[in-house]
């Protein structure tokens, strides 16, 4: 009887839910058709059976309990991930970067673009920045990787730029004292030297993640400091032509300008990516974002690090 009922449930939000979707894809002028004067017997039947539903629930609290457990499950651990990797994403601000740099990409939004042509994530709300006589010029994040100060970031958030401002989480404000990049791979490393010890990110394995997993993204999106998105891999291997070395990971998780350099973290609280670009006609996000996997971006940060440049091999 239990089971019955709330199949019974899901019915009829199956078919309400159906019924609003077909309305949804009718013209607007389409004509309301049936008899008006009276109820609809499915739409009776349906009501009751949902009500039949909901007080079957609310007489069976370890039912509704059991119920809910799944999704309370999942926020717990967005919740976690969260409150283990927010402490290690930082916000950069750029200035003095050369208006129109050479190889600067430009966002077509026009009907006939490439779609290859995805545009960086550079296009942000400029907030109130820190004191400095030169221009503001760029606005990105950050992701602390060792208590010592190294930051991995996009190269675009810190390209030419004569002074780079780090905010840390406690929103104590630094200068870098090192800035490189690479340009083939739009990874950067940045080096500070902080007043205390930093929170390090815990690194995770980019190359265990499936097409499915669950991703949050952290950033500062239109001056939104730590703000945390939901969304799942969509896609791997995607190719970026802007990007040269590009190897990214796809993900439906909101990505805008001034996430650029932020973590895409796994639901152990894990950094897996760092995210870089969206694809979209109107230069905001569209449901479709690009994070270079962490492995690659570790990999080049040290080499920035240790060795100034990034040693590739070749034949």
């Amino acid at each position: 009887m239990i089971y019955r009922s709330l199949i019974a449930c899901v019915i009829s939000f199956s078919v309400a839910s159906a019924t609003v979707f077909a309305h949804a894809d009718e013209p607007a002028t389409a004509e309301v058709t049936g008899d008006a004067s009276g109820p609809d017997e499915n739409s009776s039947s349906s009501a009751q059976e949902s009500s039949d539903a909901e007080q079957l629930l609310a007489g069976n609290p370890e039912l509704l309990a059991a119920l809910q457990a799944g999704p309370k499950a999942l926020s717990l651990a967005f919740r976690m991930a969260a409150k283990r990797a927010t402490p290690s994403v930082v916000v950069l601000y750029s200035y003095g970067q050369d208006e129109s740099p050479p190889g600067t990409p430009e966002t077509n939004k026009d009907e006939g673009e490439n779609e290859d042509e995805l545009p960086l994530l550079e296009r942000a709300e400029i907030p109130t920045p820190p004191p400095s006589t030169e221009k503001l010029t760029g606005l990105g994040s950050g992701v602390i990787v060792s208590e010592d100060g190294l930051i991995i970031t996009n190269h675009h958030v810190v390209r030419n730029a004569k002074r780079v401002v780090v905010q840390l989480p406690d929103e104590t404000r630094v200068d870098a004292d090192i800035v490189r990049g690479d340009p083939d791979s739009d990874v950067a490393m940045v080096r500070v030297t902080p007043p205390a010890k930093l929170q390090p990110v815990a690194i995770g394995d980019s190359d265990r993640l499936e097409i499915g997993d669950w991703v949050l993204a952290i950033g500062s999106p239109f001056k939104l400091e730590a703000t945390v998105s939901a969304g799942i891999i969509s896609g791997k291997n995607r190719r970026i032509d802007r990007i040269r070395r590009s190897n990214m990971l796809q993900t439906d998780a909101a990505i805008n300008p001034g996430n650029s350099g932020g973590a895409l973290i796994d639901l152990d609280g894990k950094v897996v990516g760092i995210s870089t670009a969206i694809a979209t006609r109107s230069g905001f996000y569209q449901g479709v974002g690009f994070a270079i996997p962490i492995n690659q971006a570790r990999w080049i940060a040290d080499e920035l690090d240790q060795h100034k440049k990034v040693r590739r091999a070749a034949i």
